[in-house]
């Protein structure tokens, strides 16, 4: 399935040739709780970018600190060291990606808002090219 609506600008640089093919709002779970960001999927590369709501920057120096709080929870993950993309369950949500990577230094686990269009794309990218 084909999104009629062109991808908006991702907030990172893409590379020299890399495309974008998806993008979720996502929440990436880790020992902390979660931290609300959009999951990217490009031709090379999956990324993971915290966002902060707009709410919290009403009060300018409580949207900061969230900021500077969430930057260290971005992830980058290539096609290419990704071991295994997995469905998981955080309670009863079902729609939960683990994503490994070949070593496990990198796993990300997310909470993704349209889990089946980002991972029929998400299969469609780590397919062998004939």
């Amino acid at each position: 399935m084909v999104d009629p609506k062109p991808l908006p600008k991702p907030p990172f640089p893409l590379r020299e040739g890399e495309q974008l093919v998806a993008r979720s709002h996502a929440a990436a779970l880790h020992r902390f709780g979660a931290t609300a960001g959009k999951l990217w999927l490009t031709s090379e590369r999956v990324v993971f970018w915290p966002t902060v709501p707009v709410a919290f920057w009403v009060v300018a120096p409580l949207g900061l600190m969230l900021w500077a709080v969430n930057r260290p929870q971005r992830r980058e993950i290539p096609l290419a060291q990704l071991a295994s993309a997995e469905r998981a369950k955080f309670g009863r949500n079902p729609n939960v990606l683990l994503l490994a990577t070949r070593d496990l230094s990198r796993d990300l686990k997310v909470v993704l808002d349209d889990y089946d269009a980002f991972t029929a794309a998400l299969a469609a990218q780590r397919k062998p090219q004939a």
